[in-house]
């Protein structure tokens, strides 16, 4: 077996691994996020591992509800936000086009 083959294949079971770690993680914190919600445990008896995986499961739990629109309509708000709020009738169409591709 040749040296790149088999950096390529540690390469891919090193990725394989940590996406499984990070899914384990995420499987666990909604775990204790649910326990939590309920009653069943205490912020406190979490490790700072899990506490800081059920802040960030929070978080993109909060960021999913918060923001519901189409794919398009962020695109757009993103593009005029990033034009200082404001711009031409001109800009406009061309952010509509722009955003259109984007997923609309």
């Amino acid at each position: 077996m040749t040296r790149p083959l088999q950096a390529a294949l540690i390469a891919t079971a090193l990725v394989s691994s940590g996406t499984a770690i990070a899914q384990d993680r995420t499987a666990q914190a909604r775990i204790n996020y649910e326990a939590v919600l309920a009653g069943a445990k205490q912020i406190g008896q979490l490790t700072a591992q899990e506490q800081a995986d059920l802040v960030e499961f929070d978080r993109r739990l909060r960021e999913r509800m918060f923001d519901d629109r189409r794919p398009s309509s962020r695109c757009v708000d993103a593009e005029i936000a990033r034009e200082g709020g404001s711009v031409s009738a001109l800009a406009r169409r061309l952010i509509d086009m722009k955003c259109r591709e984007a997923g609309g």
